[in-house]
């Protein structure tokens, strides 16, 4: 499996007149597939930290970003898994390009045989931890029944309803915990990103590494705390 960092977390916790110290952390796109992809998947693409003297922060979503193969070049259809989450879907199988203007950002062989599509997320608790005051970060991790199965790249926390709020990318070093919200005291989540909270029923669901989501899984109570730190 891949090593990814839990995707740290565009909102500012602590501005810094409130705190001299923090810098202002910035995201950049990153495309993360790296290898074959199923048929009916594309390059996954996920917002993560960027160099912090960035000017702004960079959507995962790309406009004008093309596929290039066999010496011509498309425009890929974006599908938004979650916020800051984007698939780009990969029509024609064969070797396919990413590229932005005249770089190339990932190569991969599109069309590989589908295979199943991932389970669902099996849970055994999700929590959430928010600070408040000058140092304020909120964080919110899923503790597994049992680690992601072979093949996830992300797990995706949802409303009740199904609706994206947030996610988190599977990481090697621990898979029994899973961030899938990061909001630290200079960090900064992609737009549109919603914070979850304690007493909230929300699902979950896999991404896989060609950007094919598995089942939802089973509705799950959010626990937790606030803990006030004061000005």
């Amino acid at each position: 499996m891949v090593r990814f960092a839990a995707l740290v977390s565009v909102l500012v916790l602590a501005s810094p007149t409130a705190d001299a110290k923090c810098a202002m952390q910035h995201l950049a796109p990153k495309v993360l597939t790296d290898g074959p992809i199923a048929t009916g998947g594309g390059f996954v693409v996920a917002e993560v930290d960027g160099a912090d003297d960035a000017r702004d922060s960079v959507s995962a979503a790309q406009p004008t970003w093309t596929l290039a193969a066999g010496g011509t070049k498309a425009a890929p259809k974006l599908v938004t898994l979650a916020p800051g989450l984007v698939v780009y879907r990969v029509e024609k199988a064969g070797e396919t390009s990413l590229v932005d203007g005249t770089t190339v950002l990932a190569t991969a062989t599109a069309g590989a045989p589908a295979g199943r599509t991932l389970p669902a997320p099996k849970v055994n608790a999700i929590r959430h931890e928010k600070t408040l005051g000058r140092r304020a970060s909120a964080f919110t991790r899923v503790t597994l029944a049992e680690p992601p199965p072979d093949g996830a790249l992300a797990l995706v926390l949802t409303d009740a309803n199904g609706k994206a709020r947030s996610f988190g990318l599977v990481d090697e070093d621990d898979l029994s915990v899973i961030t899938v919200y990061a909001h630290s005291r200079c960090g900064v989540v992609p737009n549109n990103t919603v914070e979850s909270s304690a007493g909230q029923r929300v699902k979950l669901f896999w991404v896989d590494r060609s950007g094919r989501s598995s089942p939802t899984s089973k509705l799950v109570t959010i626990a937790g705390k606030i803990n006030d730190q004061g000005d």
